[in-house]
């Protein structure tokens, strides 16, 4: 064998040769879906780059275990500004964001469980 090739592998051949794939019959319309389902509901996206600017920084905000001050630092923003952003970061996601705002000063957040 020349240097390079590599020797086949014993299971290939069984990888092209694969059952037919079974088809699940169409849906009624207007069913709800399985549980399990991803499509269920997709995620609404921001068609505005600022905007979606501002849900990764509410995210990030949520999600950080900064104090809002070292977060402020972080992202280059004041605290009014921030206050600003965040406020209309939730605004436009609607109520599944509607947490309330944190205490200003408040330190580092406990971990959250997921």
């Amino acid at each position: 064998r020349p240097q390079g090739e590599r020797a086949p592998r014993p299971d290939a051949a069984r990888q092209t040769e694969r059952p037919p794939r079974q088809e699940r019959p169409p849906r009624p319309e207007g069913s709800p879906r399985p549980a399990g389902d991803s499509a269920a509901a997709p995620p609404r996206a921001p068609l505005d780059p600022q905007q979606q600017e501002r849900a990764r920084l509410l995210r990030d905000y949520e999600s950080t275990r900064l104090s809002e001050a070292n977060f402020c630092a972080l992202k280059g923003l004041t605290p009014a500004r921030l206050a600003e952003l965040l406020a209309q970061a939730r605004q436009e996601a609607g109520p599944a964001a509607a947490r309330p705002p944190r205490p200003a000063g408040s330190g580092p957040r406990p971990p959250t469980r997921r």
